[in-house]
């Protein structure tokens, strides 16, 4: 692609972003990782902002813009878990220990403003040497920028895969709380980081396959899109009250379940534990309580009359299951029964699923053929 191509591409994925983080702040700031998404999207404009001014010539001329580009790029990282971080947790509060993330933008801010305020004409040599070609200092600050960037990319996907994990002891239905599409933009970026990594590497033996990181600023450029406009589509659905106030309680539950080693101090005897286990199995039966679209933990134990801890112990380590499993297994079991009955064959498939629970034809197909090995409408034909 020719430079002038390049810059006009990342000129025009810059003021997309600028664009994404006014809107962000201006229609879509009620939830709070949306924040952190819109400082997300400002930041990562910003710097591909800079990097058109560096080629352009604009370092040379002004070099305090340096000075101010170099605290961006760690910036990338902290802002991409923190919005990770705060969906998974609408809650959580910025802690005073989260200013730590911050520690390399005062080092690197303290190295070149210490040459700064000496002599404003010596931060440019402290970043390029006489023939054009990058400095030590410059070097590693852009292999800190790729370790610590990697360690983030790192922390937010085992956040997600947690939390994957996690909310199936709490929601019967999961599709629309997934953060899947978190994890693929997270492996956008590692991606990315991994282009940065191979242009560091070669040239530490004075090879360059680019003029200074034009791939990987290319896909940082397309990143800035597929964030923005994908975070916008997802997350929404996170600042509904159907939504955010279930999210809210499972926070707090697993917090709660951090801070202790899990059903460590429940109380439940086994006399108890054995009479709930009962009164659970006879309900979901005769009451049909797994009917109740998106139904909760904290729903089914209000209808129970127990806390939602000894229900999920319960559930968990009385019949080995999670809640997720356990209450699909009763839907899958209802549809079952529904396809194989003559008397209901003027009913469709899906309005069958539905009738069993399940609030969506994806999540009636997946969960189904987990349990039973084949779609419902191959059960069905397989049936009659």
């Amino acid at each position: 692609m020719p430079l002038l191509s390049l810059n006009n591409f990342m000129l025009l994925a810059a003021a997309q972003g600028f664009l994404l983080a006014v809107l962000i702040f201006h229609k879509h700031h009620q939830l709070k990782a949306n924040r952190f998404l819109g400082v997300y999207m400002f930041i990562y404009s910003l710097i591909l902002l800079n990097l058109i001014l560096e080629d352009q010539g604009y370092f040379q001329r002004y070099p305090i813009l340096i000075f101010i580009h170099i605290a961006l790029p760690f910036m990338i990282g902290p802002l991409h878990y923190w919005y990770a971080r705060h969906l998974t947790n609408p809650g959580l509060r910025f802690r005073r220990e989260d200013f730590l993330h911050l520690l390399p933008i005062i080092f690197f801010e303290g190295y070149f403003l210490s040459s700064y305020l000496l002599m404003p004409e010596s931060i440019l040599p402290a970043v390029k040497d006489g023939d054009g070609s990058l400095s030590n200092i410059y070097l590693v600050y852009n292999w800190v920028i790729l370790i610590q960037a990697s360690i983030y990319m790192g922390l937010t996907i085992r956040l997600i895969r947690q939390y994957s994990q996690n909310i199936k002891r709490f929601f019967s239905a999961v599709e629309k709380i997934q953060l899947n599409w978190v994890e693929n933009i997270t492996v956008i970026v590692f991606a990315m980081l991994l282009i940065f990594l191979l242009e560091n590497v070669l040239l530490l033996f004075g090879i360059k396959i680019s003029n200074f990181f034009d791939f990987s600023s290319l896909l940082a450029a397309g990143s800035i899109y597929v964030m923005g406009y994908m975070s916008l589509a997802k997350s929404e659905i996170f600042a509904s009250p159907e939504v955010a106030e279930p999210m809210q309680k499972f926070a707090d539950a697993t917090s709660e379940e951090e801070g202790a080693k899990k059903y460590e101090k429940s109380g439940l005897s086994e006399k108890k534990a054995k009479a709930y286990e009962e009164k659970l199995l006879t309900q979901m039966t005769t009451e049909k309580l797994f009917t109740i679209n998106n139904l909760t933990l904290n729903q089914l134990a209000e209808r129970l009359e127990m806390t939602p801890h000894n229900l999920s112990e319960v559930i968990n380590v009385r019949l080995g299951k999670n809640f997720f499993d356990f209450v699909n297994q009763y839907r899958v079991e209802a549809a079952m029964q529904g396809l194989r009955d003559p008397a209901q064959n003027h009913l469709t498939v899906l309005a069958l699923g539905m009738d069993a629970g399940f609030n969506s034809k994806t999540a009636f197909n997946t969960i189904f053929k987990k349990h039973t090995g084949m779609t419902p409408s191959q059960y069905r034909r397989e049936e009659q």
